[in-house]
């Protein structure tokens, strides 16, 4: 497993009625796929992709599998994906935006605790730590310093842009 050094800039943990809903700013979209187990099929797909001249659509991918997503991801490494939602036969969905936020929303019968075990693992927290603090509160957007200490509590994502000076 590969080892990424800078922090994830913001983390989010919501609890739904049929999901489980994180969101994490500062991951790229290929990172965001690397967690996911290879064996998972693609139901659907879509997405926008540019290397600022051109546009890349689905049309130009056929598989159905998240091996494959992630190479034909890889093999476009110069090109941005600017919006990316994929469902998995298994309910799970991935959205991810501009190359910097992705959002999973798992099915309550799905375990994510592999997936993100795994993601947090790639930047060095203490998963089990952090899982721990985003669950116990949920709907707050939270930074952590590595492994495990919690910074900053949000309670919009407006608030944080504010806080941290962030223009979008």
């Amino acid at each position: 497993m590969k080892t990424i050094e800078q922090p994830i800039q913001l983390m989010y943990y919501s609890p739904q009625d049929k999901q489980h809903v994180f969101s994490f700013l500062g991951i790229n979209t290929t990172v965001a796929l690397e967690i996911l187990p290879r064996n998972l099929k693609l139901t659907e797909i879509k997405f926008a992709a540019t290397n600022g001249i051109d546009y890349l659509y689905p049309d130009s991918f056929n598989s159905n599998t998240i091996k494959d997503l992630i190479e034909f991801v890889n093999a476009n490494s110069k090109l941005i994906f600017i919006n990316m939602e994929l469902t998995f036969s298994n309910d799970l969905k991935l959205y991810t935006h501009d190359e910097i936020e992705a959002t999973y929303y798992f099915p309550k019968e799905i375990d994510y605790t592999k997936s993100i075990d795994r993601l947090l693992k790639m930047y060095n927290y203490d998963s089990s730590s952090i899982i721990s603090k985003l669950t116990d509160n949920s709907d707050t957007y939270l930074t952590f310093k590595q492994p495990d200490v919690l910074e900053n509590k949000f309670s919009t994502f407006d608030e944080y842009l504010k806080k941290e000076k962030i223009r979008l």
